[in-house]
C-alpha cells in the first residue's frame, strides 16, 4: 500500500515522512499514494493529534500542555506526540510493529540519557511512550 502524508505542520512533516519510510516495505510514502493526514491542534492547555486514515476513520490523542515548558520543549513534545500517534496508526495500517518503535531520525542513546537526566525511568519510558520492544530499550540502557 503506499500512502502519502498530508499535514498542517509543515516543519514537522519530513520527520513524520521518516516514521512512513521506516515501515517499508510494508508501507510506501507516494505522492500518488491513499492520504494518512497527521494533523496537530492546539487550544493553549491542550496538544491534539488527529490521524485520519484513507477510509475516513481517525485516531485522535490529547495531550496536556504543562505550562512551565519552554517553547522549544513544548516543539519537541508536540513533535514526539505527533511522531508516536503516527507510528500507532501506520502499525494498526500495515499490521506491523518496529524493534525501535517510533524512534527515527534520533540517536537512542542520547535519549536515554535525556530521560534518565529529567529524572524519569529511561528504559521503561522507552518502551511505553516511544513503543520500543524490551529487548531493545534494554541494549540501548546497556550501552
Amino acid at each position: 500500500m503506499n500512502v502519502k502524508i498530508r499535514t498542517n505542520r509543515e516543519n514537522f512533516k519530513n520527520e513524520l515522512e521518516e516514521v512512513v519510510r521506516a515501515f517499508s516495505p510494508y508501507l510506501s510514502l507516494d505522492e500518488c499514494g491513499e492520504c494518512v493526514d497527521a494533523d496537530l491542534l492546539s487550544d493553549g492547555d491542550y496538544l491534539q493529534t488527529i490521524i485520519r486514515f484513507p477510509d475516513g476513520t481517525e485516531r485522535s490523542e490529547r495531550y496536556p500542555i504543562l505550562s512551565e515548558q519552554s517553547d522549544l520543549l513544548r516543539k519537541r513534545n508536540a513533535k514526539r506526540f505527533l511522531k508516536r500517534d503516527l507510528y500507532d496508526a501506520l502499525s494498526l495500517l500495515s499490521r506491523q510493529s518496529l524493534s525501535y518503535g517510533s524512534l527515527t531520525g534520533i540517536r537512542p542513546t542520547k535519549l536515554y540519557y535525556e530521560l534518565r537526566d529529567e529524572g524519569r525511568d529511561a528504559e521503561r519510558e522507552l518502551v511505553d511512550f516511544f513503543r520500543v520492544t524490551p529487548s531493545k530499550a534494554r541494549l540501548i540502557a546497556d550501552i
